[in-house]
């Protein structure tokens, strides 16, 4: 999504991905507004889908000097009906809104069902471009299967 845009060079620090693959729906009333939200066509499909977490200088973002971090949440869900087109979202959170970044990840996982979940712990790794990031997932997923 945002790694073909001008975005892409930015250099950002990796933080985390979760990825979820062959997942249904859990259709419990307390998702019902999450599953407009998403507009998701065919309730009994499969879903794969990719939460990208990582770091960058808050001024990128916003002017406020109180914020040293920003993180960019990316979301991407997938399903296997070929009638549905993909989801794709991105959000930006200050240090001071954590709470709110921590939340906005685990909604997406609790919308369904049990299903194979991966993490991939990328704090250890050393500042990269943004565009770079998005590699070192799709290669990980690729010498996992996941691809």
């Amino acid at each position: 999504m945002l790694e073909e845009s001008s975005f892409s060079q930015q250099k950002c620090q990796p933080i985390m991905a979760y990825c979820g693959k062959d997942a249904s729906l859990n259709l419990k009333s307390n998702n019902l507004n999450y599953f407009s939200y998403l507009n998701f066509k065919n309730i009994y499909s499969f879903y794969s889908y990719e939460i990208k977490i990582c770091k960058f200088p808050s001024e990128i973002f916003s002017p406020d000097k109180s914020n040293y971090f920003a993180y960019l949440v990316q979301i991407c869900v997938e399903s296997t009906d070929s009638l549905e087109s993909p989801f794709s979202d991105a959000n930006v959170f200050l240090e001071k809104d954590f709470e709110d970044l921590i939340e906005y990840t685990i909604i997406l996982p609790r919308l369904f069902n049990k299903h194979h979940r991966y993490v991939i712990d990328l704090q250890m790794d050393s500042v990269c471009s943004f565009m770079q990031f998005g590699e070192k997932i799709n290669l990980w997923k690729k010498s996992n299967g996941l691809f």
